[in-house]
This record gives C-alpha cells, structure tokens and sequence, in this order.
C-alpha cells in the first residue's frame, strides 16, 4: 500500500517532468523540447547557443572596457630607440621587437662599461682577456688552467 506522502512524491515528480519536456529557448524565445540525455540545455539549437554566447561574451567585454578604459584606447607614442610614432595599447616602448633588442643591447653595453669603469678588471680577467692571442691557436683554450700550460710550453720554446 501506498502512502499519502509516496503518492505526493509520485504527482511532484510527474510535474517536474512535465516542466522539463517544455523549455523556452534563451535566445530566439521559443518553445522546445531538450533531448533526455541533456535536460539541462537552455537553447533550442546550435546556432541559437551560439549566438547566446557571442552576446554574452559582447556585455561582459563591455563591462570590462567601462572598468578599464585605457586598456582599449591606443595612445600615439614615441619609440625610446629610434623615435617614430606608433599607437600603444598596453604602455609600450618600442615600436618593434628591432628597435626593442638593439635597445637592450645598449643598455647591457652601457651597464658592463659603467661596471668596468668602477670596478674595474681583475689580473684573471686581464689575463683572460689576452690569452690566445700568441702564435698558439686561432682560438684560445676554454680551460684557463689548459691554456696557461700551453702558453708556459710557448714561452719556453721560445727561450723568454
């Protein structure tokens, strides 16, 4: 025997079964049917779902542009290499990724001649710098210890 409360069940469930056969699509208002597998579907087709989505993503990009004006408004900037105008969205430099290197080697040229100039080198870098440069190969050894015996070698084939 069935229970009063069952039976209640029963009649809520047959409701809500009836409520999902019959859907209002989101976009084009229609009424539709959604396949057994996929109750949960708000658009009655692809296209519809489609366009659903491209005007959700348009306001949630209009929100986001009322939050953050100077992200969508390009500005008209000077390259800090070569000085021609370019418009800028997002605070850039240069003008290209060029003039965005060269720079860059300048400033690491500016930065180990500043380093230099206050430092100075040291009697292994000094030495460094110079070996290899004697009648013993084109180039000099990568291994300092190496090439400090093949220029001791040298020196004494050359009786100095």
């Amino acid at each position: 025997m069935a229970t009063t409360t069952t039976i209640q069940k029963q009649k809520e469930t047959k409701k809500k079964k009836v409520d999902m056969k019959n859907k209002t699509c989101r976009w084009c208002k229609k009424q539709f049917t959604p396949p057994p597998n996929k109750k949960a579907t708000q658009y009655c087709s692809n296209n519809c779902r489609k366009q659903g989505y491209k005007q959700k993503q348009q306001e949630a990009r209009k929100r986001y542009n009322q939050r953050h004006p100077t992200q969508t408004q390009p500005t008209i900037r000077k390259c800090n290499y070569c000085g021609q105008t370019f418009p800028s969205t997002h605070g850039k430099k240069y003008c290209s990724n060029n003039c965005r290197k060269q720079a860059r080697r300048e400033q690491t040229n500016r930065h180990v001649k500043h380093y230099y100039a206050v430092h100075g080198r040291s009697e292994k870098e000094l030495y460094y710098a110079n070996l290899g440069n004697s009648n013993l190969r084109e180039h000099r050894n990568p291994s300092f210890d190496d090439e400090i015996k093949l220029i001791r070698a040298e020196l004494r084939r050359l009786h100095i």
